[in-house]
């Protein structure tokens, strides 16, 4: 049954995303590409320890890029030669980045979740926000029919800022012309989505698809799907409205008592 706020203060009226690992299996489309790399061209490293120096090696830089020191092109080829060899040549990096790039977007695909969980906040205006570059996020949601799905689609790059940072967040919210108490913000890193949410004002939602613990989870409200977002929504909003109801009983004023009749 699909879910739909009434538009009162406090009350959520707008969902924003994350988009890597929240909506797009980022992961499994990454480490599907990172076996083809080693296999085709025959790194000297073992499987296991070349996942590692590429997943060291992505986080890395791409801490860089969004802190504004290299590009998203740079922060890309830097990855390969940390991960593969310093010594490569520019052609031998952009062979080997090709062919990852190629079998990564090969391998993009949501999560079974998604498209019901969408479906079931019909009532809600959504929105996209991710760390990452403008067009690379937007070729994602293009490729798995979801561009069309959000009322807003913001990037790290287009409001120069990042998560954590609050201010990507209250762009996000000014954007669509909400205070950030009537936004929820659902991602699948504890700290830098829900956690940086919350702090911004929005009420953040841990996407835990692996049930991973975390020392800020009992700060914020955790989900183990996307499946059980609705019913969170709305247990939420049936909180809202019986503490509305408690205060409007608390504040009501008892009536007048008659006045006295005369006697005779």
């Amino acid at each position: 049954m699909p879910l739909g706020p009434d538009a009162r203060p406090g009350r959520p009226t707008v969902v924003l995303f994350d988009l890597d690992d929240t909506l797009l299996d980022h992961g499994k489309a990454m480490r599907q590409a990172v076996d083809h790399v080693h296999a085709a061209f025959r790194l000297a490293a073992s499987l296991d320890e070349f996942h590692r120096n590429w997943s060291d090696a992505s986080e890395r830089h791409y801490s860089r890029y969004l802190a504004g020191e290299i590009s998203f092109a740079e922060q890309r080829r830097a990855r390969v030669r940390d991960a593969v060899g310093q010594g490569l040549s520019v052609g031998a990096v952009d062979e080997i980045l090709g062919q990852f790039i190629a079998e990564y977007e090969r391998r993009w695909i949501l999560f079974d979740d998604v498209l019901p969980c969408l479906q079931s906040l019909s009532g809600f205006r959504l929105g996209l926000l991710s760390n990452g570059a403008a067009r690379e996020q937007r070729r994602k949601l293009a490729s798995l029919g979801l561009l069309s799905c959000f009322e807003i689609v913001l990037t790290s790059e287009e409001a120069g800022a990042a998560k954590p940072d609050a201010a990507i967040f209250l762009r996000a919210c000014e954007a669509l012309g909400v205070a950030p108490a009537e936004a929820i913000y659902v991602g699948d890193r504890c700290d830098l989505d829900a956690v940086a949410a919350r702090r911004a004002g929005l009420d953040g939602v841990w996407l835990n698809r692996r049930r991973k613990g975390h020392p800020l989870a009992a700060t914020v409200n955790a989900i183990a799907g996307l499946d059980e977002l609705a019913p969170l929504l709305r247990e939420r909003a049936r909180k809202i409205i019986g503490a509305l109801k408690l205060n409007r009983r608390a504040l009501r004023i008892p009536p007048r008592p008659p006045p006295p009749r005369g006697r005779g």
